[in-house]
């Protein structure tokens, strides 16, 4: 290790790029469940490593490396988060009912075409996790970040306690209150708590596909799967009793570890 307050350099230190090629992904997918836009979490992810790289000569090894890293990343996170405010989530619904006819024509022609029936599944399901993600922003910090690490993430109780510094006890709670505040939510308004609540995923898609435009691309791209026609058709049929079912299939996103290096490479190039 090198003493504090001396220089390091990418090349003085060759374990940083294994570093950063073993911990960027989990921490990339951290971020962006916590913040729930792409280029923010690429933003968290530069933010963490570059504060990781000039913190290390001060690593005392009072927790695990990668303990300390994630720590890091959920507080760059919340602190990103915190632009996401009480005002965003309170016009939210008008600004769904805005966008309720803006559907593409392709989309519209799904719901009459059985060949295409799997891909409009596709579509709901990524909304259902979209608006379940956003709807998580109507927690406090704590109770979201334990929420986000433990059913999106499947972070243990005891790694999600090592990074918030607190007992596993306390993170117990957490999840406890977090889940009834949000199956408290869903169940007044969500098709899938009650089928005669008023909001349906099939009402949201003009407004999803304008806040993710890439979305309809990476549908299209999808070959159809029986499996996957057969689990939503299930899901469709049952009634949901907790929120976490919602989010137990969330997809682990990839994300290329070269920008970050490259990234890096050219700020210190640059002090």
């Amino acid at each position: 290790m090198a003493e504090a307050g001396a220089r390091l350099t990418l090349d003085s230190r060759p374990d940083f790029n294994a570093l950063v090629k073993e911990y960027s992904k989990r921490v990339f997918n951290l971020a962006y469940r916590i913040v729930g836009d792409r280029m923010d979490a690429e933003d968290v992810v530069q933010e963490t490593f570059l504060n990781v790289f000039r913190g290390l000569p001060d690593f005392r090894g009072e927790s695990r490396l990668s303990t300390w890293i994630y720590r890091i990343a959920l507080n760059n996170s919340l602190k990103t988060k915190r632009r996401l405010d009480a005002a965003y989530l309170d016009s939210l619904d008008e600004r769904i009912e805005a966008f309720r006819h803006d559907i593409p024509a392709e989309v519209q022609e799904w719901f009459d075409q059985p060949d295409k029936r799997c891909l409009l599944q596709e579509l709901l399901t990524e909304i259902n996790r979209l608006c379940v993600s956003y709807m998580t922003f109507r927690l406090t910090d704590a109770q979201r970040a334990a929420y986000v690490m433990r059913y999106v993430l499947d972070y243990s109780l005891g790694e999600i306690a090592a990074v918030l510094e607190v007992s596993e006890n306390v993170v117990k709670a957490r999840l406890h209150r977090a889940r009834k505040n949000l199956n408290t939510y869903f169940s007044k308004r969500c098709q899938w708590f009650d089928r005669n609540n008023p909001c349906t995923c099939s009402s949201r898609i003009g407004f999803a596909l304008a806040l993710r435009p890439e979305l309809l691309q990476r549908i299209r791209m999808k070959a159809p799967k029986t499996a996957t026609d057969r689990m939503y058709a299930d899901y469709v049929r049952r009634q949901v009793r907790d929120v976490v079912e919602m989010c137990g299939d969330f997809p682990e996103l990839e994300y290329k570890t070269e920008t970050l290096l490259g990234y890096l490479q050219a700020l210190q190039s640059k002090e």
